[in-house]
């Protein structure tokens, strides 16, 4: 199966092949039998392949191949597993995990995003094809389960990053910045019944979909660059404090992160709001405004 940028249509020159290896778990290939047809097809004859499991519980395993040039990813897909997990979302249930090359975790649901935007190449016994059928249309109760769940997660992690603003710490406000965000990005995509697979385009691909806040992609790169701005002056002005009592770089480094913050809050209570009538479009729903309130 055929996955990634490449699948989703918005793949560039510097885009990755990335290709679905399907096994069965109680009869899996030869790893031997892989990593020989690896170093046959791998042109730079430095091919990477692991074993099943290799690269974590989630991610599975694979190869990072180069075929003529092309960088060629293979990627490990338990059928079993996959197709339980695909039951498992039409009836609302996923669970999260703690996955390197997944900055907010690597949620079950991918394994339904992969499978429905995935173009098939080889299915000789017409498993992926049913599975790919059970995908469509969006479940509802997956779509109000990733509502509910992120939807509360991007407004507490906003909230934990305002008092953390108001102590002059920047790097958790910049931590829960991003897990709001991608929170958010969750509730866009669910709102809109779109598939998610990967965290990497995201915040962009929201500026695409049906029911959006005016320039997401373009606000949040804002908000986290007010945040990242701050540092340097929040050390500078944190040990000046504790001699001083506080002065106006301070205060200013501290309303600048607020601000942002507030921002955020904004667009949290928009995307997680589920009243919008069926049908409505992005420009309906009421744009968010240039400046934002110091949340409670």
């Amino acid at each position: 199966m055929l996955g990634g940028s490449l699948a989703r249509g918005d793949a560039d020159e510097a885009s990755d092949v990335d290709l679905g290896v399907s096994y069965r778990g109680t009869d899996p290939p030869s790893i031997e039998a892989l990593r020989s047809l690896a170093r046959e097809l791998d042109s730079a004859s430095a091919a990477t392949l692991s074993d099943f499991g290799g690269w974590g519980p989630w991610i599975d395993g694979g190869a990072w191949l180069s075929v003529e040039g092309q960088r060629v990813d293979w990627i490990y897909r338990d059928l079993e597993r996959v197709a339980s997990i695909v039951k498992d979302c039409q009836s609302g249930r996923f669970v999260s995990d703690y996955q390197p090359g997944h900055p907010h975790g690597f949620h079950s649901f991918i394994y339904f995003g992969e499978v429905a935007i995935g173009r098939i190449i080889e299915d000789p016994s017409g498993a992926l094809g049913r599975l790919k059928a059970a995908t469509t249309p969006f479940p509802s109760p997956l779509r109000g389960a990733i509502e509910e769940r992120f939807g509360w997660e991007a407004r507490f992690s906003l909230q934990t990053a305002a008092k953390a603003a108001d102590r002059g710490d920047a790097v958790y406000v910049v931590g829960c910045m991003f897990r709001a965000i991608a929170c958010l990005v969750q509730v866009l995509f669910a709102l809109n019944e779109q598939p998610f697979t990967n965290e990497k385009g995201a915040v962009r691909a929201v500026d695409g979909l049906g029911h959006r806040p005016d320039r997401f992609a373009e606000r949040v790169q804002a908000a986290l660059s007010s945040v990242t701005e701050g540092p340097k002056e929040l050390n500078r002005a944190g040990c000046a404090a504790s001699s001083r009592g506080g002065n106006r770089r301070t205060d200013k480094v501290r309303r600048t992160q607020f601000r942002t913050v507030g921002t955020m809050m904004k667009i949290a209570r928009y995307a997680a709001s589920r009243d919008q009538p069926t049908g409505s479009t992005s420009s309906s729903w009421p744009p968010l405004s240039s400046g934002s309130e110091v949340p409670p």
